[in-house]
């Protein structure tokens, strides 16, 4: 009973630690280029809304939080930053009965320790607020395994676990396969179910209403999903199974010595972890437990990627499109480790050095990964923030707008900062840069024009803002 005590302390403990981190982050971070067009979707600008940038939930949010809170980069984030607090009792109510204190420290590990993730809870996009309430559909459709004592948990679990994924595709189309593998998932559960109880009942009625009603979302996303494809917005992700899962991995992974070789390994674990686990449930007839349904989602999730690149030719999960996927085999391979040792009752001086190592493994990664400064997909905003602070300290010297021009990749987390500081300085475009401007600001910049002088030069990022010498 003390064990389970402390396990949940430590839950608790390092849960608050990576929310203060993510809080620090949504404060701090420059406002993203992605995020931006997203708020150009709030804001009104109905082109970019049939785009695959709109998630239809974050976007919602951030119009909510923009009324009440106003535009600050914390209010506008603030929709995913309380999406870790639900991916975070997720975590909690999915570890807190393990039994053994290094068990839980390896799940914690895997499952909230990922910088890349992380990343995602400070940012107004809808992968934060998906991962949250997909985590937590996870939680209802593990907790009682494949076979429910009763029609009522049954009932309770399917109509949580399908109102979250629900809210998880909303968040972001992208988990479309996720919300179907939990219907498919659940109507094998009511199967199941009916095998033992013969008899039909008013329950019975009762399941496959909503049963029909959770088929709602799913024709929704399936139309948003054809629009899009229509539209030709379907282009970012892998060309393959193998590229998708190296990309996602690749990304999570920040140590940068011997990159290629550790993304390998990673990768090869993950396979042998999956053919082990179905030797494992098949060898065992595990047909009822967590895992079961853990490796039968994430074998259901690459099917269903092969058919939605088939149907739809959407390419395969890339980086943060197939971030969803790190959440589950993170689950996947806590439930795999602990189910083996406890099965095959595995002596502690054999598996505790496995996994500290793999615990030191990742933290090691993560604290490579932590920082108050930039983004891994949107490096180049790194620096947005305070280029623009710079911009609006000069010019307050005439009445008529300033002019700036930049790189395209600049353009809308520019004219987020015009807006919300209210500064003296016609809107950015996309034209590219100019030398009748009166900054510049721009990527990769190698000549330097003679009549602008280096205003900032930001190293990390490559970028360097420019001022007309007769500005300054």
């Amino acid at each position: 009973m003390k064990s389970l005590q402390i396990n949940k302390v430590i839950i608790i403990v390092a849960s608050v630690f990576l929310l203060t981190y993510i809080m620090l982050r949504a404060y701090l971070l420059s406002f993203t280029h992605d995020e931006s067009l997203s708020l150009y979707i709030v804001d009104g600008k109905f082109i970019f809304a049939d785009t695959a940038n709109n998630h239809l939930l974050n976007t919602k949010l951030m119009d909510i939080f923009k009324k009440c809170f106003g535009r600050k980069e914390f209010s506008l984030r603030l929709p995913n930053v309380l999406s870790f607090i639900t991916y975070s009792i997720s975590c909690f109510y999915i570890l807190k009965t393990s039994r053994k204190l290094w068990f839980t420290i390896f799940g914690l590990a895997l499952i909230l320790f990922n910088p890349f993730m992380l990343e995602y809870f400070s940012l107004a996009r809808g992968y934060g607020i998906s991962l949250g309430f997909m985590l937590l559909s996870v939680y209802f459709l593990l907790k009682d395994g494949m076979c429910t004592p009763n029609p009522s948990t049954l009932m309770k679990d399917f109509f949580l676990s399908s109102i979250f994924g629900a809210l998880a595709l909303f968040a972001n189309l992208a988990l479309i396969n996720f919300y179907i593998c939990v219907l498919v998932i659940f109507f094998i559960k009511y199967l199941i179910f009916k095998n033992q109880i013969k008899k039909f009942s008013s329950f019975d009625l009762k399941y496959l209403g909503v049963f029909g009603l959770s088929i709602i979302p799913l024709i929704l996303g399936m139309g948003r999903l054809l629009k899009l494809k229509v539209l030709n917005e379907l282009y970012f992700g892998s060309n393959s199974f193998s590229e998708s899962f190296n990309s996602i991995f690749s990304s999570s992974l920040y140590i940068s010595k011997y990159f290629e070789t550790v993304v390998f390994i990673i990768f090869l674990i993950f396979l042998i972890n999956l053919i082990t686990g179905i030797i494992y449930i098949v060898g065992k007839k595990k047909y009822k437990s967590s895992l079961f349904i853990l490796t039968l989602l994430i074998l259901m999730l690459i099917f269903g990627s092969w058919i939605e690149n088939l149907i739809f030719e959407a390419k395969y999960p890339s980086e943060r499109t197939g971030l969803y996927y790190l959440p589950i085999i993170a689950t996947f391979t806590y439930f795999l480790f602990r189910d083996l040792i406890e099965e095959f009752k595995i002596k502690r001086i054999i598996y505790l050095p496995i996994l500290m190592a793999a615990i030191v493994f990742i933290l090691i990664n993560c604290c490579f990964g932590f920082n108050l400064s930039h983004t891994k997909s949107w490096r180049f905003d790194a620096h947005t923030k305070e280029m623009m602070k710079l911009v609006k300290i000069n010019t307050k010297f005439k009445n008529e707008k300033y002019t700036i021009s930049n790189d395209w990749l600049f353009e809308p987390s520019i004219n987020y900062y015009i807006h919300y500081w209210d500064i003296n300085l016609n809107y950015a475009n996309r034209d590219g840069v100019n030398t009748n401007s009166d900054f510049i600001y721009q990527l990769n910049y190698e000549i330097i024009p003679p009549e602008y002088k280096i205003l900032k030069s930001f190293s990390d990022n490559q970028c360097l803002l420019l001022i007309k010498k007769e500005n300054n």
